[in-house]
């Protein structure tokens, strides 16, 4: 895919789904670099671009069950919860990482200026580490973009980023 005057090769396509509603992101890399293309087609087709960034030392804590905030801020800008849930997620390109195997609690925020903030949780109940009362955050910062602005090129489904995974099909 061509996306912001880069290449971008798909690694891998998460499927989220809620009550029945289905969204899907997928994994773009460029090198080193990574992105994520959130889908959504509700009345109309929603696309945003999203960047994973460290999540902060002074960013909130967050406990299973605990409502997320209405709001956060984030490097020197506030962002309003527009959207949150938990979904159901399966990825259809690649075996799962172990964390994406389950639940996630998700918010989507927004700016003033439009920008975007997506923070998902993982919440675990165990495992090598033993029990978890903390879930795992991840965040990203992102925008919305217009579909015009992607120009799908084709592949031949294996990847260049990862080795072959057992069991997986390669690509």
């Amino acid at each position: 895919m061509q996306f912001d005057g880069r290449d971008w090769v798909v690694e891998n396509r998460l499927v989220y789904e809620e009550d029945g509603f289905r969204w899907l992101e997928y994994l773009l890399c460029d090198g080193p670099d990574r992105g994520w293309l959130s889908v959504e087609e509700d009345d109309w087709l929603e696309l945003g671009w999203y960047r994973p960034v460290p999540m902060p030392a002074d960013f909130p804590r967050f406990r299973p069950g605990v409502a997320l905030p209405p709001s956060l801020r984030w490097e020197g800008q506030d962002y309003s919860l527009r959207e949150h849930g938990r979904a159901q997620l399966t990825a259809s390109l690649r075996a799962m990482p172990q964390q994406a195997s389950e639940v996630c609690r998700y918010g989507d925020y927004e700016a003033a200026d439009g920008s975007l903030l997506a923070l998902e949780l993982w919440e675990r109940g165990g495992g090598r580490s033993g029990p978890r009362t903390d879930p795992e955050a991840e965040l990203a910062v992102g925008r919305r973009i217009e579909p015009a602005l992607l120009s799908l090129l084709p592949g031949d489904g294996r990847s260049v980023y990862r080795p072959e995974v057992a069991g997986s099909p390669s690509g």
